[in-house]
């Protein structure tokens, strides 16, 4: 089986604390990059999303863009947005599609699932550079549905933020996995499949009622496996998003 795309964790390191993370601790592969990209290269897969922990802040991830681009590897980069402005122009020729976070419409609304204070500005000050600056990469806004902001009035104003941005193609809500930290906090931040499903349709039914052209995606399990899922497992609309 061909590979669409390859998740590849480069660190844990992350200055947010995020009570939903799934992310194992103590991760670096940038020691054995070499190989891990001649390995890529050898399964004929055609992505890459390179994440972690917050894969910015691991120094060697701009020789990791780079080689993968000479390799002919689209470059999908998720990162919570620190130290991105800084190093933009080493990062902008490489990748295909930038992935950023956002779990509420304003600075404090997005710390409440352990996202750190001033987190909503960071990915604010990206928006704002290439709303006036139009990129040659898509940008995608990823937000999780955990209990704590599971509530409609979060969604709309958030809608009604990003709906801002004409450069946003497509904004993804993420069930929550419970998994690494998630698996320990989920019954406090987690919800019945039937809240979930509830939510999802209110989400939806605002989003088409404002009749604003905005690619809204939610994404969810149906039920919960490792991250090494087996293609049978995953729902096959969302099955070039994750490694298999």
């Amino acid at each position: 089986m061909k590979l669409s795309i390859i998740d590849w964790r480069i660190t844990s390191k992350c200055n947010n604390n995020c009570e939903f993370c799934y992310g194992n601790k103590g991760i670096n592969t940038t020691q054995n990059f070499d190989k891990i990209i001649e390995n890529i290269k050898k399964s004929g897969c055609e992505a890459v999303c390179i994440t972690g922990g917050e894969p910015l802040l691991e120094d060697k991830v701009y020789y990791i863009l780079e080689k993968l681009h000479n390799l002919g590897i689209s470059i999908y980069l998720s990162t919570n947005g620190t130290n991105y402005m800084l190093n933009k122009n080493k990062i902008e020729p490489y990748i295909s599609k930038l992935s950023l976070p956002l779990d509420g419409y304003d600075n404090f609304s997005n710390t409440i699932n352990g996202r750190i204070n001033g987190s909503f500005e960071t990915v604010k000050e990206i928006l704002d550079y290439y709303e006036k600056n139009k990129p040659n990469f898509r940008i995608k806004i990823g937000t999780v549905l955990t209990k704590s902001n599971m509530f409609q009035e979060n969604f709309e104003k958030l809608f009604d933020f990003l709906s801002q941005y004409s450069i946003i193609k497509k904004w993804k809500i993420f069930e929550l996995i419970p998994e690494g930290n998630g698996s320990s906090l989920f019954q406090n931040n987690g919800y019945t499949s039937e809240e979930y499903n509830i939510m999802q349709k209110r989400i939806e039914k605002y989003v088409y009622e404002s009749k604003k052209d905005f690619g809204l995606v939610t994404v969810r399990f149906n039920d919960f496996k490792p991250r090494y899922m087996l293609k049978k497992d995953i729902d096959k609309r969302y099955l070039n998003e994750y490694i298999l």
